[in-house]
Parts: structure tokens; sequence; C-alpha cells
């Protein structure tokens, strides 16, 4: 898993970043000879903010978890030894509590649903969560969130915006886990 950090401006915001990125990267296999790919740039997200949802929508309804398989597989575990037996490069369950006042038990007391949370914090997991008060509905999808970090504000200073978002990150993976290298 390699790290990259960005400096999103007016003009430029997560989502676009991630396809724009993407585009980026085939570009430069184009420019060495290289046959370009499917990039899927992951904006990650960390655990604890499914935790601080969760603290303000109990009443989870309905929860989906995509699995993906990414190249190279630095983990083949036993759902991904599953998707590479029938060549899938996503797995999705989904979870309903059925309605009627119920609810699924989606806390961090249950370990079987901090399992279905692991990978979240690498990208190798996508989660939905959705929640109902009453007639009110409030949804949380890990492609929408992601992880941030405010950098001061370097003006021209390229070498300083450089060495600040290189600090920023190194951080990040350290937090991870150390989970991550740096490009």
């Amino acid at each position: 898993m390699r790290w990259v950090a960005f400096a999103p401006t007016y003009r430029i915001r997560a989502a676009g970043f991630s396809r724009g990125f993407a585009i980026v990267l085939n570009t430069a296999l184009n420019r060495i000879g290289r046959t370009p790919s499917e990039w899927e740039v992951d904006l990650v997200v960390e655990v604890t903010q499914v935790e601080t949802w969760l603290d303000q929508h109990q009443n989870v309804v309905k929860f989906t978890r995509t699995v993906k398989y990414h190249n190279p597989v630095d983990n083949l575990d036993d759902e991904r030894a599953e998707m590479r037996a029938i060549n899938a490069q996503t797995k999705t369950e989904s979870f309903s509590s059925g309605g009627r006042g119920r609810s699924l038990a989606t806390n961090t007391q249950n370990p079987e649903f901090v399992r279905k949370l692991e990978g979240l914090a690498t990208g190798d997991v996508d989660v939905y969560l959705e929640a109902r008060e009453g007639s009110t509905k409030a949804t949380f999808s890990s492609k929408n969130h992601f992880d941030y970090e405010f950098v001061e504000d370097f003006g021209d200073n390229l070498e300083l915006g450089m060495e600040l978002m290189l600090r920023a990150v190194s951080e990040y993976s350290e937090r991870a886990g150390g989970q991550g290298e740096l490009l």
C-alpha cells in the first residue's frame, strides 16, 4: 500500500482528485510505453469516523460491506481467496434489521461488527450504514467520508508545502500502524 497526500483547492475536491490522479497515473504509463490500467484511488477513512457516526445514529437498520480485490494482493485472506477462486473483483454483503423498530448490533462492543470494519482504513473495504429515527434517514458511506488533516498555509513556498505535506502523510501513516509506504 502507498500513501499519497494532496492539497485541495477551491477547484479540486476529493472526488475530482481521485479521478484526476488515476488519469495522471495512466498518462505516466503511456509516456513510458506501458499499458494503462484501471486505477482505483481510495481515499481512506479511519474506523473512528464510523464510531463517531454510530454514536450519533444508533438505530442502524442497514449495513452493506464491500471487500475489494486489489492487484497486487497484499493480504490473501479467506475472503480474497474466495474472490480469487471465482475471479471476482469485489464481494458485497448486506445486512438488514427487517424494520419494525429493530436495529442491527453495529457497535464497537460487537466483535463480529468490528471484524467487518477491518480493511476500512487501508481502502480495502467500503461500508454503507443507514439509520432511521422515525421518518428521518441518516447515512454514512466510506466513499463520501475520508481522512484529512489541515496543514498551515504555505502560500507560494512550494518547498515548504512539500515539507508540510510529507510530514502530514508520515504522521498519518504512523497513526495507521505503519501500514503505508510514502511515495
